[in-house]
């Protein structure tokens, strides 16, 4: 019965336009219809932008994630390498002590000298002496290495953390887009499940149908 009306309804509202408009009433009326879906046919696109930016996060999720791993690999080098460095250098603190103490002991120009119950000629104690400071120079020149190697570490570490807070900002400005371009996307499909009456052309005087 609703139908029923609804099709009078709109018979009545074609025959009140064809008293104003004429035959060409039919054609203003496909004309508005048109008009409206190409509107609409026109935000489509906004489907491949809502895809494209998820396929974005997506492909950027995984390379966060092997940047966090890289990153959790650095710092446990860098904090290892920093507890290596830190003892050898109380280490050769102390050897730059005993080294110091044997001079300071050469210097007083004795002919026996004596160290921990044991007593050494002073030839004994030169030899000592020479080879601690040998020594002393090449672990001087490796503790060098590796603070060369600790600071181009913590560059690197810094570059990647560099790298993954581009990434998360990246991700959050992309999310944000996916959220305003699906809202909007939304609103379309919305619009577009509102029914629109068909036009009948071959319909006598074009009398315009509903769907339903």
């Amino acid at each position: 019965m609703l139908l029923k009306k609804a099709i009078i309804g709109s018979g009545v509202a074609m025959a009140l336009g064809a008293l104003i408009f004429g035959k060409d009433v039919v054609s203003y009326a496909h004309t508005a219809w048109t008009s409206a879906r190409e509107a609409v046919r026109q935000e489509v696109p906004l489907e491949f932008h809502v895809q494209r930016a998820r396929t974005l996060v997506d492909q950027l999720v995984p390379a966060i994630h092997k940047t966090l791993k890289v990153i959790a690999e650095q710092q446990v080098d860098i904090e290892h390498l920093n507890r290596e460095i830190a003892r050898r250098t109380e280490d050769m603190g102390r050897q730059k002590e005993q080294i110091l103490t044997l001079k300071q002991d050469l210097e007083k120009g004795d002919g026996t000298y004596r160290y921990a119950s044991h007593t050494y000629s002073s030839t004994e104690v030169k030899h000592d002496l020479r080879l601690r400071f040998e020594r002393f120079k090449t672990a001087e020149a490796l503790l060098e290495r590796d603070r060369r190697i600790m600071s181009s570490r913590e560059q690197a570490l810094a570059a990647h953390e560099k790298t993954l807070d581009a990434m998360l900002s990246e991700k959050k400005d992309l999310e944000a887009q996916v959220e305003q371009l699906d809202a909007r996307l939304q609103t379309i499909r919305a619009e577009q499940t509102v029914s629109a009456p068909e036009l009948d052309e071959s319909a006598p005087g074009g009398c315009m149908t509903t769907l339903g």
